[in-house]
């Protein structure tokens, strides 16, 4: 019996392997860099923190001198507490940053409801569906929107529809015409 077990297959990437840590000699790689881990930094604090419920403050400086900050609840108010020797746990946030908090979640909270809004339309988004008539597809499971947007569509065909007959033969529509005949609701009224 021949043996069914594969070698691996060769990585066609590195995968995540540790960094040698060192200067990089390009200015413009230093910033990049620099713009990375500064990122990567500040996930990392906020993630602690949530996880945590620890406090945490922290200031960084590009090579340019620009300083970047980092705080939670507020890098003013975790380095206050610091300075004036109060516990961590007694570190009320600023008004600044409660304020800031406040319309955080009011935007976030219109963000969700737009969400929910653009969600629910695309549910009730018309599906493109099998080859034919847009009107000869079923009507089951239709949102009440979609059903009145099939009835207004349906009314401009028929009004469409007996415009071009009149045009066509030059004479009131009749019985004759066939579409006399039926009902707004589209129903046979010669039976």
């Amino acid at each position: 019996m021949a043996d069914t077990s594969k070698a691996p297959l060769p990585r066609s990437t590195r995968g995540r392997q540790k960094i040698e840590i060192k200067k990089r000699e390009k200015v413009e790689i230093r910033r990049v860099t620099f713009t990375k881990r500064r990122k990567g930094l500040f996930e990392k604090a906020a993630e602690m923190s949530i996880l945590c419920g620890s406090k945490v403050a922290i200031l960084t400086f590009s090579e340019g001198r620009k300083a970047f900050c980092f705080g939670n609840p507020d890098p003013d108010a975790v380095l206050e507490g610091y300075l004036n020797g109060r516990s961590l746990g007694e570190i009320e946030p600023s008004g600044a940053y409660i304020q800031a908090l406040n319309e955080s979640k009011q935007l976030y909270l219109e963000a969700s409801m737009r969400l929910e809004r653009e969600r629910t339309k695309a549910k009730c988004a018309v599906q493109p569906g099998p080859p034919g008539f847009w009107w000869a597809s079923p009507m089951d499971g239709l949102c009440p929107e979609e059903l009145e947007y099939y009835h207004n569509a349906l009314e401009r065909m028929m009004k469409t529809v007996t415009a071009k007959i009149e045009e066509g033969s030059n004479m009131e529509p009749g019985p004759a015409s066939g579409l006399s005949s039926l009902d707004p609701q589209g129903n046979n009224l010669l039976v």
